[in-house]
């Protein structure tokens, strides 16, 4: 089972809605196993509905339950995930010539532009992303599994 890494613009939405948002996600610095975020909560709705970008496929749980990184967690996804954290960086110049380079690191499970390689997981095309991350230059962001 995979899910989808996405970028997300810190547009009408708060640390506070981060941080219901994130209750639910074991090993997020906003993890509480007391908090309830109901897909129809309204910070669930207002991550939804922020400026994003599909970076590509993962599969979080198979890396972690068979203890094989490689074969489900495609090198571009991991290294854009530990640039960004959950520190909610600035989008400058810098950071996005990282995620853009990120796209040439080695990936085992598939080939960009979304050409499927066997079972592999697809990513985006980086060029679509250089735009995006252009239009929003100075503004904070975030990822998002879903």
């Amino acid at each position: 089972m995979a899910t989808d890494l996405h970028i997300h613009i810190l547009k009408g939405v708060t640390e506070k809605d981060l941080s219901t948002f994130f209750s639910h996600v074991f090993g997020s610095k906003w993890f509480d196993l007391f908090t309830s975020n109901r897909p129809n909560s309204k910070s669930h709705k207002k991550v939804v509905n922020t400026p994003n970008i599909w970076i590509g496929e993962v599969s979080w749980l198979k890396a972690a339950f068979l203890d094989d990184e490689d074969s489900f967690v495609p090198s571009t996804v991991a290294k854009i995930a530990d640039l960004i954290g959950e520190e909610l960086p600035v989008l400058t110049d810098e950071l996005i010539t990282q995620i853009i380079v990120a796209f040439n690191l080695p990936n085992n499970t598939a080939k960009l532009d979304g050409v499927r390689d066997g079972d592999g997981f697809m990513l985006a095309n980086p060029k679509n992303v250089k735009a995006f991350l252009e239009a929003y230059k100075g503004e904070r962001i975030f990822t998002v599994s879903w």
